[in-house]
């Protein structure tokens, strides 16, 4: 089991979520909305496939544990990832369907990214007055414990260590106006529903993708 950087595929997924973001807060159109909708399922069926994976995977190991003892402390502490991923994942799962439950679907039940340019959501789910809700806050603390529950998994992987440091911490963060912003602020207080619901998802298939990598 070892860690690494962000393969390609990843890299991509990042980049294009990140274009998107730039899109949608130029230009607030349908058009922009629906295509990042889309991305969004696009990312939500991504960390499916990798949860797949990942089980299979997983099932793998076990056998070759069964058969060999040299494996058996791999496959318990690849029993330790999927365990803190999945918890961690339900959450985020969740949550992301708490956000799309809040506007009506389409006659045939598919999301309708085009009305989901609200950014009440965010703002009352997460905010109350200058601090967070008890949701906000619950929001930093299940990260905090994923990325804890997993750094004491990953021992001295120093290259998963670091991405784990990297991807799930919320220090604040500096703006393009070089000015210090709040993690949930500059993450969620005044992004559509569908960019708040994108935020979410990324944070998803990151999980899935570090487990991926270390089985």
């Amino acid at each position: 089991m070892a860690g690494g950087k962000l393969n390609a595929r990843q890299k991509m997924i990042n980049l294009m979520y990140l274009v998107f973001i730039a899109m949608l807060a130029l230009n607030m159109s349908k058009e922009v909305l629906t295509a990042f909708g889309l991305m969004d399922a696009k990312l939500a069926n991504n960390s499916e496939v990798l949860a797949e994976d990942n089980e299979l995977k997983l099932t793998a190991l076990g056998e070759k544990a069964g058969e060999n003892a040299k494996f058996q402390e791999n496959y318990a502490k690849a029993q330790q990832v999927d365990k803190i991923s999945s918890e961690y994942v339900t959450f985020l799962s969740k949550l992301r369907d708490t956000m799309y439950n809040t506007v009506p679907p389409k006659e045939n039940g598919q999301p309708d990214y085009e009305i989901m340019d609200k950014t009440d959501f965010a703002d009352n789910y997460f905010f109350k007055g200058e601090g967070l809700t008890e949701n906000g806050q619950e929001y930093l603390d299940r990260m905090d414990k994923y990325r804890n529950d997993m750094l004491a998994v990953v021992g001295d992987d120093a290259e998963m260590a670091a991405r784990l440091n990297e991807n799930f911490n919320h220090d604040p963060i500096i703006n393009d106006d070089e000015i210090e912003v709040d993690y949930m602020n500059y993450r969620f207080e005044g992004y559509p529903l569908i960019a708040a619901a994108s935020n979410v998802t990324l944070l998803e298939n990151e999980v899935r993708d570090i487990e991926s990598d270390f089985v």
